[in-house]
């Protein structure tokens, strides 16, 4: 998963877009102050296209840190590395201006008058800038306002923060001497979405408290060790990698050790004392219902993670029948192995994890290039372009046990598949398979390094993982096309001879699609967890993991995306194939679904129709 999901179950809606430098020198106190400078000054004279690129540019900005995870501080111009995204209500506020604003200057544009690939330009970046402008009312009544995730993120973009000369250690020197600037802003988040009525139940409160050692381990006294923490010792290593010198690494470490000591734990301190008071007004109620417009918040954010216009109602149906189905097809498909054909989904789920034989260590490494290789070879009779990016595997003991990252835009790096053998094990009983179609080909390596050689807009083009909200506006269309590639993976016909592995790659849709029953049930009808609990083991056969509930519970519609992406993709292919009949091919579909880059789901679906009736039009 390329937006590193499992490091973090339920990323809070904390704040979208932050700083950007400040934009004025100072004047002689003998001169008038000129008048500040308008962040969007210039945009409205540019055209269409360099509108585009440059606004959403200057917007991005606004959110440094995002911009330093993703590895693009380059292509967007981030100067000050060292300053962290601005998160106070102040700031915020503005960026919420600037995007309305944008999205005015965006509607005053003649739509009609652009070329064909510029409408569909407008068509995105007008869903973009209305869903965040949609996102405004609830600024503070996203409840999943999660403090142990918030932690989990922000400590992962530190310890992997880039180091490869003076200025990058100096950057990051500073980020630990502001860090309690930067905690400070989240405390106040707590107080405002504490008046809204959004107060994170006792469960996230408990977690968070649990998490702060994360950052600073405490020794056998119970005191935090500046010396024990990951923000220094894994400073050191990238110092030791980067080719400093021994002097050199000894001098920043004792930098960042000190001042771990004197802000970083003085910081943590004051989050701690916040939670322990926070728990005082706390509840145990996790359903969106518990807000003070708790109906209309759902319905925004299913809007937004599945980017359609699917009611919480037809979602749930979809997704109860879809389990049905499932479950039919891995009794079919057990029946091939020699099994009972009325097995229940608990009898499934035991006889897969007994044949299992998991791969462990490095010999997962070449188990992995056998499964892309494979799949690789079969992508010419189902694609008509495919990426010119390389792709390459990489061993990463920081990640989860799998993630796909982007090529380098400058070329400088192929598409890489991250993974950790150590925590990969229990994610890979007999999973691979499905785990490298997902990740590579034909899913995220595919689909997103092809975008990035379209000559797309970045709006288009990058799939942006926000640090502090894990959601990329077109997460449905990215995620949905890598879980359409699992299933496209059994078309192609890579698993003919792997019947296990076929069931293993229904079992995890079955798991997957019972999610999206799973989230509306709990917030449009009313479910707790122990009734979420119960169907989930009902219909895969297993119990949850407790951290499961967290993501159900604290991620409202989030759940949905990815399998509302997979539908969708795959009834517009059922709607083509049943009215282009013996016309329709497979290249040209992809082709259409592919290479106009990420999209909401209600563009895409327009785009498929457009080019089945285009297809009409132009038969015999």
């Amino acid at each position: 998963m390329p937006f590193r999901w499992i490091l973090v179950v339920g990323l809070a809606l904390l704040g979208l877009l932050f700083a950007v430098p400040p934009l004025l020198d100072s004047v002689r106190n003998d001169e008038p102050a000129p008048a500040e400078v308008d962040p969007l000054r210039g945009l409205a004279e540019l055209p269409f296209r360099a509108f585009v690129e440059e606004s959403y540019r200057r917007l991005e900005l606004r959110d440094p840190d995002t911009l330093i995870s993703n590895e693009l501080s380059q292509v967007y111009g981030v100067e000050e590395r060292g300053r962290w995204s601005d998160r106070s209500p102040d700031y915020l506020e503005e960026t919420y201006a600037l995007e309305e604003r944008t999205l005015g200057m965006l509607h005053r544009r003649d739509r009609e008058a652009l070329s064909p690939e510029e409408r569909s330009t407008y068509d995105v970046y007008e869903w973009y800038l209305a869903d965040r402008v949609r996102w405004h009312d609830f600024a503070n009544v996203d409840y999943c306002n999660n403090p142990y995730d918030l932690q989990s993120a922000v400590l992962d973009f530190l310890i992997s923060f880039p180091i490869e000369n003076a200025a990058d250690a100096e950057a990051y020197a500073e980020r630990l001497s502001t860090f309690g600037t930067w905690m400070d802003q989240v405390l106040e988040g707590f107080r405002l979405r504490e008046e809204a009525g959004a107060l994170p139940p006792r469960v996230l409160l408990r977690q968070a408290l649990g998490a702060i050692d994360q950052f600073v381990p405490a020794d056998d006294t119970g005191v935090r060790q500046a010396t024990l923490s990951p923000l220094c010792e894994s400073f050191r290593d990238r110092l030791e990698e980067s080719g400093f010198t021994k002097p050199e690494v000894e001098r920043w470490v004792a930098t960042a050790e000190s001042d771990v000591a004197r802000v970083v734990i003085p910081a943590l301190d004051r989050l701690e004392a916040c939670l322990i008071e926070l728990q005082t007004r706390a509840d145990d109620t996790l359903t969106a219902k518990r807000l003070r417009e708790g109906e209309a918040f759902y319905a925004a954010s299913l809007h937004h993670h599945t980017t359609s216009d699917w009611s919480p109602a037809r979602i749930h149906e979809r997704a109860c029948a879809e389990v049905v189905r499932i479950l039919e097809e891995m009794r079919t498909c057990a029946a091939r192995l020699g099994w009972p054909e009325n097995l229940t989904a608990a009898e499934l789920d035991q006889r897969i994890t007994e044949a299992n034989t998991p791969i462990e260590g490095d010999a997962l490494l070449p188990e992995y290039q056998r499964l892309i290789d494979r799949a690789t070879a079969a992508l010419p009779a189902y694609f008509a372009r495919l990426p010119k990016a390389g792709l390459a595997i990489e061993v990463d003991p920081n990640t989860t046990f799998a993630c796909y990252v982007a090529p380098a835009l400058d070329g400088s790096k192929p598409g890489r598949m991250l993974t950790n053998l150590v925590s990969a094990v229990p994610y890979t009983a007999y999973d691979e398979p499905v785990l490298m179609h997902h990740e590579t080909v034909p899913g995220h390596h595919l689909q997103i390094a092809l975008a990035q050689e379209l000559g797309l807009v970045n709006v288009q083009r990058d799939t942006i993982t926000s640090v502090y909200d894990w959601h990329p506006s077109f997460q449905p269309y990215v995620e949905g096309w890598a879980l359409y590639g699992e299933g496209l993976a059994a078309e192609m016909g890579l698993y003919d001879d792997d019947p296990l592995g076929n069931l293993c790659r229904l079992r995890l849709e079955l798991q997957r699609t019972a999610r999206s029953a799973v989230d509306t049930g709990i917030h449009a009808y009313g479910w707790t967890w122990e009734d979420a609990a119960d169907y989930l083991e009902t219909v895969t056969g297993s119990p949850p993991r407790p951290s499961a509930a967290l993501r159900y519970f604290t991620q409202p519609g989030q759940s949905c995306g990815y399998t509302l992406g997979m539908w969708t993709i795959r009834d517009a292919r059922q709607r083509a194939m049943g009215q282009l009949g013996d016309a329709f091919n497979f290249q040209e579909f992809h082709r259409v679904v592919l290479e106009a880059g990420p999209m909401p789901l209600l563009l895409l679906d327009r785009r498929v129709d457009d080019w089945i009736a285009e297809q009409l039009v132009g038969a015999p």
